[in-house]
């Protein structure tokens, strides 16, 4: 609209200036009061023989493909469905004829010092035919899908035009699968809709031995290439870099969404794709919500995206990328070629705002991003350097777009053509959304990295962000942080696990009631650690093992046993043993100061420190027995595996009663009882030291 208006009045006009004018009328005014200037921005062909420079788009991509040689991560299939009278030499000799119209699907980009485009005359594309009719259906169908998806993974080399493909599977005698692949640095979306009404004004002519009725193309993308070289050595484009370099300050580098796996050192660029299909009064609801806010349903999709993964990822700070369709020139229209632009759309939704505010905030982000639309997003990283990794994209690394219902399929006499979805199982983002706005309601597409993300992972966003949206029509007034973000079946699995009410044992030891989980699943996992792993009749017997031995150290009721032992399945065999016994463990941290350790072995007076010999140079020297559980295995298995008497006994003291132990009857020094900060949870004994170096241990109730 605003390219017809700058080319019919010779004036150029804000985005801002329709929703600021939303009336004919208003709009009306506004381009009477612009005034006129010259018409600015015009592309006309440049001077140039079989060769021109890389737009900054092609430039990015041919530097990724550096990078990775072979991968078909920015292929672009399609593939459509022909049923009927088709003529396929009529349609080789459109695709020939199609190449010839567009230059961009007879180049290759090539090497020599610097990338640049080369540009191949007289280029036929071959219609390579595979034909199945002589399958059985099942047979034939799965052929049809495996080829199908074989044309859309395999890749281009960049330096061999053309970078296009096409063939056509037979299935019956008047069944098809035309399966059209285009690589990204030549193509994009709309190229799809240029290609398929081009191909089918060439295929009519052909078909009646007609004239071509194709208007001729004013310029070629190699010219847009040139221009857009030259463009960016104006103050106009300086002054939208300095735009973005102000928007992006600070930005946060990385969305920090949880993951299902730990994220690759290097991009795979492995994908898979999950389509849902919402109820259509969602979309219709929202772009009610939307008008009131005088924004579009873009707007407010983007703004329910943003607050799902605010929700997700507890950051309120979000950089989300769209990709645009950069043709604001209409000069650029009927060529195919690599135009779309992807704008960083920041938003920062930080003091806990309704959706109205969201909506309003999102709009306000957009319109700006707009207005700045023309500089090219990898011009924009050019200035900004981020901190770059092959880990994940740069400045964002999840998209949000609204695509139409379908793109344009040809229009063939005697044909019927319907498209029929491909995709080469690729993610360029962590997670691409595209929403889609037709007749049959609202329709999501997510392309997800694998390395990253489960199905099940996916499909659970697509159901939150489905009743976030409906939670929003139903109340846009609401905070973000009202809005339910739990699903019914998360509700009620996190009920049923913090449903914990239990019956509690008190006449019984817990490791009695170990040893009866030890009768009930004998051969169950008790404990795993890396590649170390007990089974509870294991874990039951090395504890019973190293248990007679303690006791025939002396440990038992009201004997402490120190173990200092990091993670490990050693830690958890001596903290059983040493309740087997009877004794009380005193945890020590082998991250602690060694000074605090020695300490805590001199404060508590241990007769028996269980450790690693991994920490033997940490420990300070004390008096009591050493056992390294790591070493100590073939030594213990010895001692019997059988269960034995602890004589330890659950009773609960009522009175602070003082026991002695190796102190002779002497009272205590003038220390009082220990007294625990805690009114819920009490240790099962403290200890105070005796007049004579030996150890008091007071039964605590619990």
């Amino acid at each position: 609209m605003l390219a017809r208006v700058r080319d019919r009045f010779s004036i150029e006009l804000p985005l801002r200036s329709i929703f600021e004018s939303p009336t004919l009328q208003d709009f009306a005014a506004a381009i009477s009061s612009a005034g006129t200037s010259a018409p600015t921005r015009r592309i006309a062909r440049a001077p140039r023989g079989n060769t021109a420079p890389l737009s900054l788009a092609q430039q990015r991509l041919w530097f990724v493909d550096q990078l990775g040689p072979g991968n078909a991560a920015y292929n672009v299939p399609q593939r459509l469905h022909l049923s009927g009278n088709l003529d396929v030499p009529a349609l080789q000799l459109a695709l020939d004829q199609l190449v010839e119209r567009h230059e961009t699907l007879r180049t290759g980009i090539i090497t020599d010092g610097q990338p640049h485009q080369v540009i191949t005359d007289n280029l036929r594309l071959p219609l390579v035919l595979h034909d199945l009719r002589g399958l059985n259906p099942a047979e034939r169908d799965g052929a049809a899908a495996l080829l199908g998806a074989q044309e859309a993974a395999t890749p281009f080399d960049l330096s061999q035009a053309p970078l296009m493909r096409a063939s056509l599977i037979q299935l019956a005698t008047h069944d098809y699968h035309l399966v059209l692949v285009l690589h990204h640095i030549i193509s994009d979306r709309w190229s799809f809709n240029v290609l398929a009404q081009d191909l089918s004004a060439l295929y009519a002519a052909n078909l009646n031995a007609a004239a071509i009725a194709l208007p001729p193309l004013e310029i070629q993308y190699a010219d847009f290439a040139s221009w857009q070289r030259q463009y960016l050595e104006e103050d106009v484009l300086k002054q939208q870099l300095e735009y973005w370099k102000e928007r992006l300050e600070g930005a946060p580098a990385l969305l920090e969404l949880p993951l299902d796996h730990p994220r690759p050192a290097v991009e795979t660029f492995l994908g898979a794709s999950h389509i849902a299909a919402l109820p259509s009064e969602l979309a219709e609801r929202l772009t009610e919500i939307c008008r009131e806010e005088d924004a579009t349903l873009f707007m407010g999709l983007m703004a329910a995206f943003k607050v799902l993964l605010a929700r997700h990822s507890g950051q309120s700070d979000l950089v989300v990328g769209t990709p645009i369709a950069n043709r604001s020139l209409t000069e650029l229209e009927p060529l195919i070629g690599f135009f779309v632009n992807t704008l960083a759309m920041r938003t920062d939704l930080s003091g806990d705002p309704d959706f109205r505010e969201v909506v309003r905030r999102v709009k306000e982000t957009a319109l700006g991003a707009y207005a700045h639309e023309q500089v090219p997003f990898e011009r924009i990283v050019e200035e900004l350097k981020p901190e770059r990794s092959l880990s994940h994209n740069p400045i964002f690394q999840v998209m949000f777009t609204i695509q139409e219902a379908q793109m344009s399929v040809m229009d063939l006499p005697g044909v019927e053509v319907s498209s029929a979805p491909l995709w080469n199982e690729t993610a360029t983002t962590d997670m691409s959304w595209f929403a889609n706005v037709g007749a049959e309601g609202l329709r999501v597409r997510v392309e997800y990295a694998r390395d990253l993300f489960d199905p099940v992972t996916v499909d659970r966003m697509i159901r939150r962000f489905q009743q976030l949206l409906e939670a929003i029509i139903a109340d846009p007034a609401t905070r973000i942080s009202e809005l339910p973000i739990v699903l019914p079946e998360e509700r009620k699995l996190l009920t049923e696990w913090n449903d914990t009410a239990a019956d509690v044992a008190y006449d019984r030891c817990a490791h009695d009631l170990f040893q009866e989980q030890v009768e009930r699943t004998p051969d169950n996992l008790a404990v795993k650690y890396r590649d170390q792993q007990l089974s509870y009749r294991e874990l039951n017997e090395r504890a019973n093992q190293l248990a007679h031995r303690l006791q025939k150290l002396g440990v038992g009721p009201e004997v402490p046993v120190a173990v200092c032992v990091g993670p490990s399945v050693e830690l958890v065999i001596g903290i059983i043993a040493v309740t087997k016994a009877g004794g009380s463990f005193i945890p020590i941290d082998p991250a602690n100061p060694t000074e605090r350790i020695g300490f805590m072995l001199d404060d508590a007076c241990v007769p028996v420190l269980l450790t690693q010999t991994s920490l033997l140079s940490k420990l300070p020297p004390h008096s009591g027995i050493t056992i390294l559980l790591d070493s100590a295995q073939a030594e213990l298995a010895h001692e019997s595996a059988d269960n034995l008497i602890s004589g330890a006994t659950p009773a609960v003291h009522s009175r602070l009663d003082w026991q002695t132990q190796g102190c002779g009857g002497a009272a205590p020094q003038s220390r009082q009882p220990h007294r625990v900060a805690s009114p819920r949870i009490q240790p099962p004994t403290a200890t105070s030291r005796c007049a004579d170096g030996g150890l008091f241990v007071r039964p605590h109730r619990v």
